[in-house]
C-alpha cells in the first residue's frame, strides 16, 4: 500500500527558488483567497475557480464572505442549515480517472451534531444524484461517526460504495484536511494536518472511474439526497479538488500541505518532523 504524508526528506527546505504552488499540479478546482468573489453586503453569489477549468462556484441560500477570518484572510460561511454551492461544468471532473484527492482548509462553526452528516465536497455518480463517486464530510453513518472525518468513494457506476473513517475533530479551529482515492490500486486515505488519520488498501476495485458524467454538478457543503441536504456548518478558506493518471506522490502531498500551512499560518499544525515545518516548499 502507497504510504503518504510519511516521507520526510528536506529537499526544497530553506531554498531561494520560487515558492511551490498547487498550480504545479494543475487542480480540477481551487476556491482560495485570491480567487474573486461576488458578493453583496457579505452575501455571496459566486466564488471563481482559480484553476483557470471556469468551475466556478454558484452560492444557494446565502452563505456569508467574512473578511480576517484567518491569516488575515477570507473565508466563506456556511450555515448549515441550507446554504451551500455548487460548482459549473463540473460532471467530467472525476470520469475516467485513475486517481482523486482534495485539500481543505476549513473549520466546522460547532461540534454539537451527534448524528448529522456535514458534507465538504460530493460528486455524484452518473447512475444517482444520491450516490457518490467521491464525498468527504464530517459525521454520518451513525452516531459513532460525530465530527469524524468520513469519505465514501465507488469506482463504477455499478458498484456499491465504500467509507474510510478518520479521526475526531477536536475543536472548532482551522485545520488542513485531506481526502484522496487512488482507484487504479483501490487505496483511500484520509488526513488532518499532514499526518495519515486512517487508510484502506482495498477500498475499491482497481481501475479507472466510468467514462460517464456525474448525474449532476459537483456540490460544497452539500449532497444530493435527492434535493441538496446534510448542508456543511463549516467556514471554508481553500478548497483545491484534483484528479489524474496517477495518485499524487509523497513528494508533491508534503508540498502541497506544506505550502497550505505556510500561507494560511497553519504551520503550528504540523508535526516537527513535516518537511516544511519550518521553510515553505520552493520549485
Amino acid at each position: 500500500m502507497m504510504q503518504v504524508m510519511l516521507q520526510r526528506g528536506a529537499m526544497g527546505r530553506g531554498s531561494y527558488g520560487p515558492l511551490w504552488s498547487a498550480a504545479q499540479l494543475s487542480p480540477r478546482l481551487w476556491l482560495t483567497n485570491t480567487s474573486p468573489v461576488s458578493e453583496s453586503g457579505g452575501t455571496l453569489s459566486s466564488w471563481h475557480d482559480k484553476s483557470g477549468a471556469s468551475r466556478h462556484l454558484s452560492a444557494h441560500n446565502g452563505p456569508t464572505v467574512a473578511s480576517s477570518q484567518i491569516a488575515g484572510k477570507r473565508a466563506v460561511t456556511f450555515d448549515g442549515s441550507n446554504d451551500y454551492g455548487t460548482i459549473s461544468s463540473s460532471t467530467d471532473i472525476f470520469n475516467n480517472v485513475a486517481a482523486a484527492w482534495m485539500l481543505a482548509v476549513m473549520r466546522k462553526t460547532s461540534l454539537s451534531d451527534t448524528t448529522q452528516e456535514r458534507s465538504i465536497f460530493f460528486v455524484p455518480n452518473n447512475a444517482d444524484a444520491g450516490t457518490a463517486r467521491f464525498f468527504y464530510s464530517i459525521g454520518g453513518g451513525g452516531a459513532s461517526n460525530a465530527n469524524k472525518q468520513r469519505l465514501i468513494v465507488r469506482r463504477l457506476d455499478s458498484d456499491l460504495d465504500t467509507a474510510l473513517i478518520g479521526t475526531t475533530l477536536a475543536d472548532t479551529d482551522f485545520h488542513i484536511h485531506f481526502a484522496g482515492i487512488d482507484w487504479a490500486n483501490g487505496d483511500g486515505f484520509v488526513g488532518l494536518d499532514g499526518e495519515t488519520t486512517n487508510s484502506n488498501a482495498s477500498m475499491t476495485s482497481s481501475g479507472a472511474t466510468s467514462n460517464t458524467l456525474s448525474v449532476t454538478n459537483a456540490m460544497v457543503a452539500a449532497n444530493f439526497l435527492p434535493t441538496p441536504s446534510n448542508f456543511g456548518n463549516v467556514q471554508l478558506a481553500e478548497l483545491i479538488v484534483f484528479a489524474d493518471s496517477s495518485y499524487i506522490s509523497t513528494q508533491n502531498l508534503d508540498r502541497l500541505i506544506g505550502a497550505a500551512a505556510h500561507y494560511w499560518q497553519l504551520t503550528d499544525r504540523l508535526g516537527s518532523s513535516h518537511p516544511y515545518h519550518c521553510f515553505a516548499p520552493r520549485r
